[in-house]
């Protein structure tokens, strides 16, 4: 399943989320798991800045959405796995 199709399939899960949450969610369907501040990461995703990073990953956090451990950060709902 595309990153595309995951999203508008999981619509209920991430609706009320902006576009940054969801270019990061996307991110992590297509295999980015670290490094979301690189230059590259962020200019593909569209991210916003660096700082951004950290209140969008907290915010998935928190809405358990997403989670992370030693190896990166992954995605919490096992629907976006698929």
């Amino acid at each position: 399943m595309s990153s595309e199709n995951l999203i508008t399939f999981s619509y209920p899960m991430i609706q009320g989320l902006t576009s940054y949450p969801i270019n990061y969610i996307r991110a992590i369907c297509n295999g980015v798991h670290s490094d979301f501040g690189s230059k590259a990461v962020l200019e593909e995703y569209n991210l916003g800045s660096k700082s951004n990073i950290s209140r969008i990953k907290e915010s998935l956090v928190d809405k358990e959405l997403i989670e992370t451990d030693a190896d990166g950060i992954y995605l919490e709902d096992p629907v976006f796995k698929m």
